[in-house]
């Protein structure tokens, strides 16, 4: 199944998803889908990315082993990550007056094995 039709699924079952995309960990997005014009994606990346890498680096140092996921709470959006493999990771934006938590996660369990075999 394409990455793009992935990625509008998950969109459209997810509650207070706002966009949901593919991003290297340099940052850039390789495919995206959003329901929000004036939300800004390749920003929302970027910033996203510098908080997985760090986490990853935390970890690392610290000994606690691979990051499975980050939730990133603020008064006006959620980022969920979730890293895909060594190249690419999973990002989620949401409304956190609207986002189901548990709906997230059980959707993203069934997408990654999916995602997973379209950018390998």
């Amino acid at each position: 199944m394409p990455i793009d039709r992935i990625l509008s699924d998950m969109l459209r079952r997810i509650d207070g998803a706002i966009a949901i995309g593919i991003i290297g960990y340099d940052g850039i997005i390789v495919e995206h889908v959003t329901n929000d014009p004036s939300f800004n994606p390749e920003v929302a990346a970027a910033e996203a990315n510098t908080s997985l890498i760090t986490a990853k680096k935390t970890m690392e140092n610290f000994g606690g082993g691979n990051v499975i996921d980050i939730l990133i709470t603020a008064e006006r959006v959620m980022f969920y990550l979730r890293p895909l493999n060594k190249d690419y990771w999973l990002g989620v934006s949401l409304d956190p007056n609207k986002a189901n938590l548990g709906k997230l996660r059980l959707e993203v369990k069934k997408a990654v094995p999916m995602l997973q075999r379209e950018i390998s």
